[in-house]
């Protein structure tokens, strides 16, 4: 029997500014001109309700907890377990684009083509901001970066000598260090490790469907950390292996894609790149994410994912492939099993499927035809009957009352998913077990409860029937959720009570007032009598709350008067549960109140703040 650890939720959204130019630069640094075709692109869009259910994780497939997801100018942080949730939003059946940002890795996001009212599955690898060289900015010189499953063992970048600049336009002469990391687009979990989709807008502001031939993501820092970049007037040069499954293939001369990341996700041509020793090789004036792409004519396609028997195959991998081996699109189904988005146009497409979300066993392949305009090809339905089978059952919290917003974390050998449920906490799923496991094991969350019940194993047959599963497991975590207005987020870390030695009082202090990181917020709070009880807001001495940054100005507080207490209009907190020094108080909380921003000015309007806690008590 294996424990799921699931700690806070984190989920704080903050309203993004657009980014300017800044009128300081004094025309030292580069003028990225992918900026020219974005300014033509008028794109298609299809508004929908829905939501996107997402996980976040490294290169060794560890979990990525606090990592800052923004759509739609709010930001959303993943949990320990690196998920994420975007529930009941305004999404783009022809593209809505979400970015994801850790300390330590390179900006990751992706693109998805969702269906009204639908749950969406996204996965996002973060690749690792490790530096693979130090040069002196005044000299050059280049670096190099080690691949495999090509016909050439490394990639290499060059650099001129002064060819650096800070991103204030002033040329820089101190040390430079490079990070970097190629990207294999022959690797089956590609569409999780790249930027965006595999969509592109060519040097007419068209779109196109795009085939790979390698791509990199590089980045520059200084001496301090300050963000460099190519000074105007100067170039880099990259060259590309080409995998060794593609060499046939490969053109003579290929353009060369600059990934746009602010606001549609999108690649943009911008430059081209000749074969020369089995290299692609060009010169680019800019750094972002940059590929190697033939483009095609682009169709939009969507269809359903069905088992023999018509029921849907749920947030199972979709790869489609032209020419045997070419991938041209990959996603997870939804809810409902449907999958959409651009292919090349005029082109036979074979669709594949890859076990869960680990890409750890393809088995299937379906022909699908070519596409000369958009099209609905209806219901797709697998032959492989045995190797699909069922799960079913019901979640239950710790009350033993059906779960109102849940999920489950499934287990069929080595390969795992997960799947949102919402309120809809009586499941019946498919699954699909190409590998011949013998076994399946689940896991139920409560998300709202923030509790993870046991794992509980069965053995696989064509229907198996967990009946009701609790969520309720050994520990209840240790929490604090906050929501200000219409955002929210969770910590787990920097959280503690304490009491006084006569225990008459005690004091909550969440976070770090020094600790201005985005995604974060503090609350103090001492309360006269933490006893199990409802206080009201005359019941507080002291209490202050912060968020950073919120969504009035870098950061906010309630307003404080002599010295520091908080104006509120109404306050009511609930303590469930108080332990004692060395256990744990519980409880929530519900108010309104006036805020403050850094200048000290009052923010118009009163915000109403809520939350829950489970903090220990020291």
């Amino acid at each position: 029997m294996k424990k799921l650890c699931l700690f806070g939720i984190l989920v704080f959204a903050l309203f993004a500014c657009n980014n300017e130019i800044d009128e300081m630069n004094n025309g030292n640094t580069a003028i990225d001109p992918s900026m020219e075709i974005i300014n033509e692109y008028n794109p298609e869009s299809d508004l929908l309700q829905g939501s996107i259910f997402g996980r976040v994780y490294n290169e060794q497939e560890d979990p990525i907890a606090n990592a800052q997801v923004k759509y739609n100018g709010k930001n959303y942080t993943t949990d320990q377990e690196g998920r994420f949730f975007i529930i009941d939003e305004v999404l783009d059946k022809k593209g809505t684009f979400f970015t994801v940002e850790a300390e330590g890795y390179f900006k990751g996001s992706r693109r998805i083509n969702p269906q009204e009212g639908s749950v969406n599955y996204a996965y996002v690898q973060l690749l690792e901001l490790n530096s693979i060289g130090i040069l002196d900015a005044t000299t050059g010189g280049e670096v190099n970066i080690q691949t495999s499953g090509s016909n050439n063992g490394h990639t290499v970048i060059s650099f001129p000598a002064n060819s650096f600049a800070l991103e204030n336009g002033d040329l820089y002469s101190g040390e430079v260090t490079i990070a970097a990391k190629y990207l294999d687009p022959t690797a089956l979990n590609i569409s999780e490790i790249m930027p965006g989709n595999l969509l592109g807008l060519n040097n007419l502001a068209e779109e196109v469907s795009l085939v790979s031939y390698g791509m990199m993501a590089v980045e520059l820092f200084g001496e301090n950390g300050e963000k460099l970049n190519i000074a105007a007037g100067q170039t880099a040069t990259l060259s590309f292996p080409i995998p060794v499954n593609l060499l046939d293939s490969a053109p003579e001369e290929i353009p060369l894609w600059s990934f746009e990341e602010e606001e549609y996700g999108i690649w943009v041509e911008e430059e081209v790149a000749t074969l020369q020793n089995g290299m692609y090789i060009g010169e680019v004036s800019h750094f972002t994410f940059w590929s190697i792409y033939v483009p095609f004519g682009t169709v939009f396609i969507e269809g359903q994912l069905l088992t023999p028997n018509g029921s849907p195959l749920i947030n199972t991998r979709v790869n489609l492939f032209i020419n045997n081996n070419v991938g041209v699109a990959s996603g997870s189904t939804d809810d409902s099993g449907f999958f959409a988005g651009n292919v090349p146009k005029g082109t036979d497409l074979t669709l594949s499927l890859v076990r869960l979300w680990q890409n750890d066993c393809e088995f299937s392949s379906i022909n699908l035809g070519s596409f000369d305009m958009e099209e609905n090809i209806g219901p797709v339905m697998l032959q492989e009957s045995g190797e699909i089978f069922t799960i079913s059952g019901t979640l239950l919290n710790c009350e033993n009352n059906l779960v109102e917003n849940g999920l489950i974390h499934v287990e069929v050998g080595n390969s795992s998913t997960e799947f949102y449920l919402g309120e809809e906490t009586e499941f019946e799923l498919n699954l699909l077990n190409c590998a011949n496991e013998d076994e399946v094991s689940i896991t139920a969350v409560d998300i709202d409860n923030i509790a993870a019940g046991l794992s509980t194993s069965k053995s696989i047959e064509s229907i198996v029937e967990f009946g009701e599963i609790s969520t309720c497991g050994d520990e209840l975590p240790e929490f604090f959720t906050l929501t200000v207005g219409e955002n929210s987020a969770t910590m787990i870390e920097d959280i503690k009570a304490s009491m006084n030695y006569t225990q008459t009082f005690v004091g909550i202090q969440v976070g770090d007032v020094w600790d201005s990181i985005p995604g974060k917020f503090v609350i103090t709070l001492l309360l006269d009598n933490g006893a199990v009880g409802t206080y009201g807001d005359r019941d507080f001495d002291f209490i202050d709350l912060i968020t950073y940054p919120a969504d009035f100005n870098e950061y906010s507080r309630l307003a404080c008067t002599n010295p520091c207490t908080a104006y509120l209009s109404s306050f009511t907190l609930i303590i469930e549960e108080n332990s004692g020094p060395g256990g744990h108080i519980a409880g929530e909380f519900n108010g309104k109140g006036t805020f403050k921003d850094i200048n000290d000015s009052s923010i118009p309007d009163e915000y109403p703040f809520s939350g829950s806690f489970r903090l220990p008590i020291n």
